[in-house]
């Protein structure tokens, strides 16, 4: 066929047979020239297999593109602050700041998450926090990490469980 629509062709598979799965799609689009739709829950084989990737939430497409590029939006690096305190003070005191690339907030039980792209999180963490700091947004937990296409999804779907 030109086209080849797959849904969801490694849920459930074990690790040997997701990567053979992958490997054969790569060739199909590689050496036979077909153009492939594919759905899956895992981000990261979109992240390996797709030429472009439309993340949906409630039914409606919230961001498309290139995953490479999407990953990109995110920052150098992604740093999450979980705490509780003034979230909108501190989004807007944060996403002022000149090396940051973008600022999202997620209330998850109670807890505030707020992911924040950053240039170079290592470098900035220090300045980061004092300047959460001055926010009075009192932080429990830091974790800085580099972006994948997962944090992509949850930065435009947030966190929250899902019924189905």
């Amino acid at each position: 066929p030109q086209v080849l629509f797959l849904d969801e062709p490694t849920q459930g598979l074990d690790p040997q047979n997701r990567s053979s799965i992958g490997r054969h799609i790569r060739r199909l689009r590689d050496e036979e020239g077909i153009t492939l739709l594919l759905t899956t829950h895992y981000m990261e084989e979109a992240e390996a297999l797709a030429d472009r990737v439309g993340i949906i939430d409630h039914g409606q497409l919230v961001v498309e593109g290139r995953p490479g590029d999407l990953v990109r939006q995110m920052g150098a690096d992604v740093v999450t602050l979980t705490g509780a305190g003034d979230a909108a003070s501190l989004v807007a005191a944060i996403g002022a700041l000149a090396y940051v690339t973008r600022v999202s907030e997620h209330v998850a039980d109670g807890a505030v998450r707020v992911q924040v792209g950053v240039d170079d999180g290592e470098r900035r963490l220090a300045a980061l926090i004092a300047a959460v700091a001055a926010t009075g947004f009192h932080v429990t937990q830091v974790n800085v990490n580099r972006p994948s296409l997962g944090d992509v999804f949850l930065a435009y779907t947030g966190e929250e469980l899902r019924d189905g």
